[in-house]
């Protein structure tokens, strides 16, 4: 079955196998500490990134998947002070569905120095 996983080129079958991937991204990628864990992550190539979620305890309490890449795209910008944007949308259209998605603010930031 298709999953966020395997779209970036994970085909796991079994939670054993998830649960090595997990260990496999804490092992080899490079970590970044909170207040509340950790997160580490692990960039096999090709703009491929998963990052595992730690708790204070360095239990795994997650994986997610990511792709890093450029893109453009239009947003909305909702709430803006001086120095920083507090809030921005962006409108998306694909063949399944459409809509509208929060864009962090420093993907907005970085969107305007590319603009």
């Amino acid at each position: 079955m298709p999953s966020h996983l395997s779209d970036i080129g994970f085909a796991l079958k079994t939670h054993e196998d998830f649960e090595q991937l997990a260990v496999k991204t804490c092992n080899q990628g490079q970590r970044f500490r909170t207040t509340d864990g950790s997160y580490i992550r692990w960039s096999p190539g090709l703009g491929i990134e998963l990052w595992a979620q730690l708790d204070q305890h360095d239990e795994i309490i997650g994986l997610h998947p990511h792709f890093r890449g450029n893109a453009r795209m239009r947003v909305n910008i909702i709430n803006e002070s001086r120095d920083r944007i507090q809030q921005s949308w962006t409108r998306h259209i694909t063949s399944r569905h459409s809509g509208a998605s929060a864009v962090s603010r420093d993907n907005v930031l970085v969107s305007r120095a590319c603009a």
